[in-house]
Protein backbone atom coordinates (compact mmCIF):
# COMPACT_ATOMS: atom_id res chain seq x y z
CA UNK A 1 0.00 0.00 0.00
CA UNK A 2 2.86 2.57 1.24
CA UNK A 3 4.54 1.77 -2.45
CA UNK A 4 1.45 2.77 -4.33
CA UNK A 5 0.64 5.73 -2.30
CA UNK A 6 4.26 7.10 -3.01
CA UNK A 7 3.92 6.00 -6.65
CA UNK A 8 0.63 8.16 -6.73
CA UNK A 9 2.05 10.88 -5.39
CA UNK A 10 5.19 11.68 -7.40
CA UNK A 11 2.59 11.00 -10.17
CA UNK A 12 0.13 13.89 -8.68
CA UNK A 13 3.06 16.35 -8.43
CA UNK A 14 4.20 15.51 -12.38
CA UNK A 15 0.42 16.17 -13.29
CA UNK A 16 0.31 19.51 -11.61
CA UNK A 17 3.12 20.73 -13.03
CA UNK A 18 2.36 19.74 -16.42
CA UNK A 19 -0.74 21.41 -15.75
CA UNK A 20 0.72 24.17 -15.09
CA UNK A 21 2.94 24.73 -17.58
CA UNK A 22 0.21 24.14 -19.99
CA UNK A 23 -1.82 27.13 -18.21
CA UNK A 24 1.32 29.48 -19.29
CA UNK A 25 1.13 28.52 -22.80
CA UNK A 26 -2.74 29.36 -23.04
CA UNK A 27 -4.25 32.86 -24.34
CA UNK A 28 -7.51 31.81 -22.60
CA UNK A 29 -8.89 29.21 -19.81
CA UNK A 30 -12.22 28.15 -19.61
CA UNK A 31 -13.11 27.48 -16.19
CA UNK A 32 -16.41 25.39 -15.39
CA UNK A 33 -17.05 27.25 -12.72
CA UNK A 34 -16.16 29.82 -10.44
CA UNK A 35 -14.62 27.68 -7.83
CA UNK A 36 -12.39 25.89 -10.60
CA UNK A 37 -11.34 29.25 -11.99
CA UNK A 38 -9.76 30.63 -8.58
CA UNK A 39 -8.01 27.31 -8.18
CA UNK A 40 -6.56 28.07 -12.12
CA UNK A 41 -5.89 31.43 -10.34
CA UNK A 42 -3.91 30.13 -7.79
CA UNK A 43 -1.47 27.67 -10.56
CA UNK A 44 -1.12 30.37 -12.59
CA UNK A 45 -1.80 34.33 -11.70
CA UNK A 46 -1.28 35.67 -14.58
CA UNK A 47 -3.71 33.51 -17.10
CA UNK A 48 -6.56 34.79 -18.57
CA UNK A 49 -9.67 32.99 -17.69
CA UNK A 50 -13.32 32.85 -18.09
CA UNK A 51 -16.61 30.89 -16.25
CA UNK A 52 -18.20 28.74 -19.01
CA UNK A 53 -19.97 26.50 -17.38
CA UNK A 54 -21.97 23.56 -19.05
CA UNK A 55 -24.85 24.63 -20.64
CA UNK A 56 -27.84 23.11 -22.44
CA UNK A 57 -31.22 24.20 -24.25
CA UNK A 58 -33.78 25.80 -22.07
CA UNK A 59 -37.25 26.06 -22.88
CA UNK A 60 -40.74 25.73 -21.69
CA UNK A 61 -41.02 22.23 -20.72
CA UNK A 62 -41.25 22.96 -16.86
CA UNK A 63 -44.82 24.25 -17.51
CA UNK A 64 -45.54 20.53 -18.24
CA UNK A 65 -44.31 19.38 -14.77
CA UNK A 66 -46.37 16.39 -12.89
CA UNK A 67 -47.82 18.39 -9.63
CA UNK A 68 -46.38 14.73 -7.82
CA UNK A 69 -45.82 15.63 -4.28
CA UNK A 70 -43.27 13.36 -3.73
CA UNK A 71 -39.04 12.35 -3.64
CA UNK A 72 -37.06 11.35 -6.26
CA UNK A 73 -33.25 10.97 -7.42
CA UNK A 74 -31.47 10.09 -10.02
CA UNK A 75 -27.95 9.45 -10.78
CA UNK A 76 -25.26 7.00 -12.35
CA UNK A 77 -24.56 4.78 -9.01
CA UNK A 78 -21.14 3.56 -10.57
CA UNK A 79 -19.93 7.00 -9.23
CA UNK A 80 -19.33 5.86 -5.37
CA UNK A 81 -20.59 9.48 -3.88
CA UNK A 82 -24.02 8.58 -5.29
CA UNK A 83 -24.14 5.58 -3.58
CA UNK A 84 -22.53 6.75 -0.19
CA UNK A 85 -25.34 9.64 -0.59
CA UNK A 86 -28.01 7.61 -1.08
CA UNK A 87 -26.97 5.52 1.93
CA UNK A 88 -26.51 8.21 4.16
CA UNK A 89 -29.99 9.10 3.56
CA UNK A 90 -31.44 5.78 4.43
CA UNK A 91 -29.90 5.57 7.54
CA UNK A 92 -30.55 9.21 8.87
CA UNK A 93 -33.57 10.70 6.96
CA UNK A 94 -35.72 8.20 5.01
CA UNK A 95 -37.57 6.22 8.27
CA UNK A 96 -38.12 9.55 9.97
CA UNK A 97 -39.52 11.18 6.54
CA UNK A 98 -41.62 8.24 5.92
CA UNK A 99 -42.97 8.54 10.22
CA UNK A 100 -44.12 12.17 9.43
CA UNK A 101 -45.15 11.44 5.77
CA UNK A 102 -47.13 7.81 5.52
CA UNK A 103 -47.89 7.82 2.53
CA UNK A 104 -44.79 9.96 0.72
CA UNK A 105 -43.09 7.93 -2.06
CA UNK A 106 -39.39 8.01 -2.87
CA UNK A 107 -38.94 7.44 -6.43
CA UNK A 108 -34.82 6.55 -7.54
CA UNK A 109 -33.41 5.75 -10.72
CA UNK A 110 -30.22 5.48 -12.35
CA UNK A 111 -27.62 3.38 -13.73
CA UNK A 112 -25.70 -0.02 -12.58
CA UNK A 113 -27.97 0.79 -9.46
CA UNK A 114 -26.31 -2.34 -6.96
CA UNK A 115 -28.47 -4.61 -4.56
CA UNK A 116 -27.41 -2.49 -1.71
CA UNK A 117 -30.54 -0.10 -3.08
CA UNK A 118 -33.01 -2.50 -4.46
CA UNK A 119 -33.04 -3.97 -0.74
CA UNK A 120 -34.49 -1.11 0.47
CA UNK A 121 -37.78 -1.47 -2.20
CA UNK A 122 -40.83 -0.96 -0.19
CA UNK A 123 -44.21 0.18 -0.86
CA UNK A 124 -43.13 3.95 -0.23
CA UNK A 125 -39.29 3.35 -1.69
CA UNK A 126 -39.10 2.51 -5.75
CA UNK A 127 -36.02 1.99 -6.85
CA UNK A 128 -36.70 1.43 -10.88
CA UNK A 129 -32.88 1.28 -11.84
CA UNK A 130 -31.79 2.74 -14.99
CA UNK A 131 -34.61 4.52 -16.98
CA UNK A 132 -35.38 5.47 -20.82
CA UNK A 133 -35.45 9.13 -20.63
CA UNK A 134 -34.50 10.83 -17.45
CA UNK A 135 -35.86 14.47 -18.42
CA UNK A 136 -39.69 12.78 -18.58
CA UNK A 137 -38.57 10.69 -15.11
CA UNK A 138 -37.34 14.85 -13.81
CA UNK A 139 -40.84 15.66 -15.17
CA UNK A 140 -43.01 13.09 -13.91
CA UNK A 141 -41.75 13.52 -10.01
CA UNK A 142 -41.89 16.11 -7.47
CA UNK A 143 -38.87 16.81 -5.25
CA UNK A 144 -35.58 16.13 -5.94
CA UNK A 145 -33.03 15.01 -3.23
CA UNK A 146 -29.28 14.83 -4.10
CA UNK A 147 -27.95 14.14 -0.56
CA UNK A 148 -24.17 13.39 -1.24
CA UNK A 149 -21.49 13.62 1.54
CA UNK A 150 -18.43 13.12 -0.67
CA UNK A 151 -17.44 13.98 -4.66
CA UNK A 152 -16.25 17.32 -6.19
CA UNK A 153 -17.73 18.97 -9.47
CA UNK A 154 -20.52 20.40 -10.98
CA UNK A 155 -23.78 18.01 -10.86
CA UNK A 156 -24.95 17.83 -14.87
CA UNK A 157 -28.33 16.19 -12.62
CA UNK A 158 -29.01 19.34 -10.58
CA UNK A 159 -28.94 21.92 -13.49
CA UNK A 160 -31.11 19.77 -15.55
CA UNK A 161 -33.28 19.97 -12.94
CA UNK A 162 -33.22 23.66 -12.14
CA UNK A 163 -34.01 23.38 -16.52
CA UNK A 164 -37.49 21.69 -15.37
CA UNK A 165 -38.13 24.15 -12.25
CA UNK A 166 -37.98 21.38 -9.96
CA UNK A 167 -37.36 21.90 -6.17
CA UNK A 168 -34.40 20.61 -5.62
CA UNK A 169 -32.99 19.80 -1.19
CA UNK A 170 -29.30 19.05 -1.84
CA UNK A 171 -26.27 19.22 0.46
CA UNK A 172 -23.48 21.85 0.04
CA UNK A 173 -21.04 19.37 -1.80
CA UNK A 174 -24.01 18.77 -4.04
CA UNK A 175 -24.85 22.25 -5.26
CA UNK A 176 -21.01 23.02 -5.30
CA UNK A 177 -19.45 25.56 -8.17
CA UNK A 178 -23.37 25.68 -9.41
CA UNK A 179 -23.55 29.78 -7.52
CA UNK A 180 -27.00 29.07 -6.16
CA UNK A 181 -28.35 31.00 -3.56
CA UNK A 182 -30.35 28.46 -0.30
CA UNK A 183 -33.68 29.66 0.16
CA UNK A 184 -33.74 30.99 -3.06
CA UNK A 185 -33.32 28.67 -5.82
CA UNK A 186 -32.38 25.80 -3.81
CA UNK A 187 -32.82 24.45 -0.86
CA UNK A 188 -29.19 23.29 1.32
CA UNK A 189 -29.27 20.66 3.69
CA UNK A 190 -25.84 19.34 5.30
CA UNK A 191 -27.74 17.36 8.04
CA UNK A 192 -30.57 14.81 8.84
CA UNK A 193 -32.17 17.81 10.29
CA UNK A 194 -31.77 20.06 7.88
CA UNK A 195 -33.49 17.50 5.32
CA UNK A 196 -36.35 16.52 7.63
CA UNK A 197 -37.29 20.29 7.76
CA UNK A 198 -37.01 21.38 4.14
CA UNK A 199 -38.63 18.01 2.74
CA UNK A 200 -41.80 19.22 5.49
CA UNK A 201 -41.72 22.77 4.68
CA UNK A 202 -41.93 22.00 0.84
CA UNK A 203 -44.38 19.28 1.40
CA UNK A 204 -46.55 21.46 3.65
CA UNK A 205 -46.14 24.59 1.84
CA UNK A 206 -46.88 23.95 -2.14
CA UNK A 207 -46.23 27.72 -2.92
CA UNK A 208 -42.74 28.00 -1.25
CA UNK A 209 -41.80 24.66 -3.08
CA UNK A 210 -43.19 25.98 -6.71
CA UNK A 211 -41.84 29.54 -5.90
CA UNK A 212 -38.23 27.61 -4.97
CA UNK A 213 -38.60 25.88 -8.63
CA UNK A 214 -39.44 28.54 -10.34
CA UNK A 215 -36.68 30.49 -9.29
CA UNK A 216 -34.27 27.53 -10.03
CA UNK A 217 -35.83 27.41 -13.84
CA UNK A 218 -34.97 31.13 -14.09
CA UNK A 219 -31.43 30.46 -12.65
CA UNK A 220 -30.63 28.13 -15.17
CA UNK A 221 -32.28 30.13 -17.98
CA UNK A 222 -29.94 32.91 -17.16
CA UNK A 223 -26.72 31.26 -16.64
CA UNK A 224 -27.01 27.73 -18.57
CA UNK A 225 -28.99 28.28 -21.44
CA UNK A 226 -26.65 27.56 -24.47
CA UNK A 227 -27.43 30.55 -26.48
CA UNK A 228 -26.36 33.07 -23.76
CA UNK A 229 -23.29 31.15 -23.23
CA UNK A 230 -22.44 31.48 -26.39
CA UNK A 231 -23.28 34.60 -26.97
CA UNK A 232 -21.29 36.00 -23.65
CA UNK A 233 -17.98 33.46 -24.61
CA UNK A 234 -18.35 34.93 -28.49
CA UNK A 235 -18.09 38.68 -27.35
CA UNK A 236 -15.49 37.99 -24.62
CA UNK A 237 -13.56 36.72 -27.88
CA UNK A 238 -13.94 39.55 -29.63
CA UNK A 239 -12.77 41.64 -26.41
CA UNK A 240 -9.36 39.61 -26.64
CA UNK A 241 -8.89 39.32 -30.01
Amino acid sequence: KLPKQFYLSIQSERLKEFEINVLSKCDVVLAISKEDEETIKVCSPSVKTIVVPAGMGISESSKNNSNQQDLFFIGSFDWQPNLQGMEWFFANVWNDIKMKFPSLRFVIAGKKMPEAIFKFKSENLIPLGEVPDAKQFILEHGIMIVPLVSGSGIRIKIVEAMALGKTIIATTIAAEGLGLSNGENILIADTADEFIKHIDNCLQDKEFSKTIGKNAYNFALEHFQNKRIFEKLTAYYRQIA
